[in-house]
């Protein structure tokens, strides 16, 4: 029977543990030449996640554009001013929440498809 130490308990329990961690992520199987089947621990690939990155860029922009749309271009302008003068927080969501060229021309164009389509109802009612 070997004779085991604490110390070589303790490094093979750490490597079980690193291998069972590693075989969670999924194995890759190949088979050589010989037909030998080899199996691999899969490959963790740590990148930004863009398209989910993507997408809350996006929600919050057309948050800006509804709120907007919502509370008046002149409105929208002087809350974001009374932000401007906040503490260092303020100032970024006063920074970000700024009515760029892009969201006040979409604005633009969703507030005159709203006239043109209310004036269609009312026209219709008549």
């Amino acid at each position: 029977m070997a004779y085991l130490t604490e110390a070589n308990f303790d490094s093979r329990s750490k490597r079980i543990i690193k291998n069972a961690k590693i075989a969670k992520r999924g194995r890759i199987h190949t088979i050589t030449e010989d037909g030998l089947i080899i199996s691999r621990p899969r490959l963790v690939r740590r990148e930004l996640p863009l398209m989910g990155l993507m997408r809350i860029a996006l929600a919050l922009w057309v948050f800006k554009a509804l709120a907007i749309l919502n509370l008046g271009v002149g409105d929208y302008q002087a809350r974001v001013e009374t932000l401007a003068g906040g503490n260092s927080v303020d100032q970024a969501a006063a920074f970000l929440l700024n009515g760029d060229a892009l969201t006040l021309a979409v604005v633009d164009l969703v507030q005159r498809g709203m006239n043109i389509l209310q004036a269609m109802e009312l026209a219709a009612i008549f």
